[in-house]
């Protein structure tokens, strides 16, 4: 939306979408790259569909070394958020990583440090962060991470993924 289009790295295939007719499908070593385009209160989702185990990146705008950075993230099996400086995590409850459709969501407000994490319209988690603006990074990357020395990508699908600048509520996660 409002032409901040992602630029693929590397060769996409695409499969039957959540949302839509198709979903672009990440082999480990696909992603795609966006300008940044939120750093202060901002609401991340995206439909997955994934059975791995290990780290996946969903939309990372992390930064080498110590910086104001952030990332949400498939880790474990639970979809998660970290904010950097320093580095600080939250995690779902729950499993998404079934090879099942599922809806995720992560809040931030730069005033509190709040994250909020959603699963399937459904609030799920939440944490306090590192609080103010999320200014280190360059760009964002879709489906992997920035750290050049221990690169990781996701794998499985992702559909209908929206970047938006504001936290947004309970019943609007749910309307997505």
């Amino acid at each position: 939306g409002n032409n901040n289009h992602a630029v693929p790295t590397g060769v996409f295939t695409y499969g039957t979408g959540k949302v839509g007719a198709m979903s672009a499908n990440f082999d480990g070593t696909t992603f795609a790259s966006l300008t940044k385009v939120v750093q202060t209160n901002f609401t991340v989702a995206a439909w997955i569909k994934t059975t791995t185990n290990g780290l996946a990146p969903v939309v990372d705008a992390e930064s080498p070394g110590t910086s104001a950075d952030w990332g949400t993230l498939v880790s474990g099996g639970k979809f998660g958020m970290f904010c950097g400086a320093p580095d600080t995590f939250v995690y779902t409850t729950v499993n998404v990583n079934d090879g099942n459709w599922h809806h995720v969501a992560a809040t931030r407000r730069s005033d509190t440090g709040e994250v909020r994490l959603y699963v399937d319209g459904a609030f799920n988690n939440s944490a306090i962060l590192t609080a103010g603006p999320r200014s280190g990074s360059v760009d964002f990357h879709i489906g992997a991470n920035h750290a050049p020395a221990r690169l990781k990508f996701f794998t499985g699908s992702m559909d209908d993924v929206k970047i938006f600048d504001s936290a947004l509520n309970v019943s609007e996660i749910a309307a997505l």
